[in-house]
């Protein structure tokens, strides 16, 4: 029961492991190798990747550029090079996984060259709300061909909401029975709630930042509330952000990245989450802040409403007026924001569990294997 993982387009070990995200989601697939599956990782990476077989103990790596120097050309060309890289190691092969839908092309050619049984997993799709991802109308072009490729020539797909869901049903005229609902999983036991004393005054944030997030416009709720903030992440916006906060005087510290199994403890000293972000298509950040019993306050975007319910999760709204008005209303009320605390961990308790989503995607695995012994 070998299970291909076929990485998103130009990521690789490295790259997650720049982006400290790498014990996350290695995390999952740790866990879920144990059900009598071998998995293994196909990255864009080069020989770097093989670096992390320390720690990637029980998974095999299969960087494409690991005798390919990496650049322009070859990065697009390598869809063409990468199935015959791969000929010797797909023998291996029963089953071909995205890690998400940029991943899609590459899967679906060593797919069909090789007959192997294909599952799309798409965590968010970039052809939603394309504007809003600041994506132009080329790139839009080219990621829909993606997605339509990959969806048609797919066993199963995978998606993190009944919003997605409906959405590749409509967008791509794919019948729903082909579709699965596999909520993004959270480590519940490494995000809880640390008995640590809270900061006055101060809201966490962790974001890239990029102009989706909407951080010039999180600042100005921080200015029009009296509230500080810390915000992890980088990005290309963190010279013009900081001069903005400057200008407006809000108190607000940049981190940078940080490790995501350090960011676990971290959470329990601030009062709540906010967010400003335009759209999130799979908020695990948010999630995650959730589970460690934090309330989660900000401006209404898709992606949220299913998670934040006003007066019981946090509170979302549609201007920034209303959204100040109830950080200044809440933000000392400490047995309310405890309260609503609790209601958030035991919402990604009961629906985002990391056991609940490994047992789903094993009966998904297990059908596809059955079927083509039959």
């Amino acid at each position: 029961k070998n299970i291909f993982i076929f990485f998103s387009f130009g990521v690789s070990l490295k790259t997650w492991d720049e982006k400290k995200i790498l014990d996350r989601e290695i995390g999952y697939y740790n866990k879920l190798q144990k059900n009598n599956y071998k998995l293994t990782f196909v990255t864009y990476g080069d020989k770097n990747d093989l670096k992390f077989k320390k720690k990637i103990k029980n998974i095999k790596i299969l960087p494409i550029f690991r005798n390919i120097k990496k650049n322009f050309f070859t990065k697009y060309l390598i869809f063409l090079i990468a199935p015959f890289i791969l000929q010797k190691s797909m023998n291996e092969c029963e089953i071909i996984k995205t890690h998400q839908i940029s991943g899609g092309l590459l899967a679906v050619t060593c797919a069909f060259f090789y007959k192997k049984k294909l599952i799309v997993r798409a965590g968010w799709e970039p052809t939603q709300n394309y504007r809003k991802w600041n994506i132009g109308f080329f790139k839009y072009l080219l990621l829909f061909l993606n997605s339509l490729i990959s969806y048609k020539f797919s066993k199963k797909i995978i998606t993190t909401s009944s919003e997605l869901k409906n959405f590749i049903n409509k967008k791509y005229t794919i019948n729903k029975n082909k579709i699965s609902i596999i909520p993004n999983a959270i480590n519940v036991d490494r995000f809880k709630r640390f008995n640590i004393k809270k900061y006055k005054n101060r809201a966490i944030n962790i974001s890239r930042l990029e102009h989706q997030k909407n951080l010039f416009k999180l600042l100005d709720i921080c200015k029009s509330s009296k509230l500080n903030i810390d915000i992890i992440g980088s990005g290309k916006q963190l010279i013009q952000l900081k001069r903005y906060a400057n200008s407006l005087g809000v108190r607000v510290q940049f981190l940078g990245q940080i490790k995501n199994d350090k960011i676990s403890k971290m959470l329990s000293k601030y009062m709540f989450y906010l967010t400003a972000s335009k759209i999130e298509g799979s908020p695990k950040s948010i999630m995650e802040a959730m589970s460690a019993e934090l309330p989660i306050f900000g401006l209404k975007a898709k992606g949220l409403s299913s998670l934040v319910v006003n007066g019981k999760t946090g509170y979302l709204y549609s201007d920034i007026k209303k959204l100040s008005n109830a950080i200044i209303k809440n933000k000392k009320n400490n047995n309310h924001l405890k309260k609503i605390g609790k209601n958030a961990r035991e919402q990604i308790l009961r629906k985002f569990s990391l056991k609940k989503n490994i047992i789903l995607e094993k009966k998904i695995f297990d059908n596809l294997i059955n079927e083509k012994q039959n």
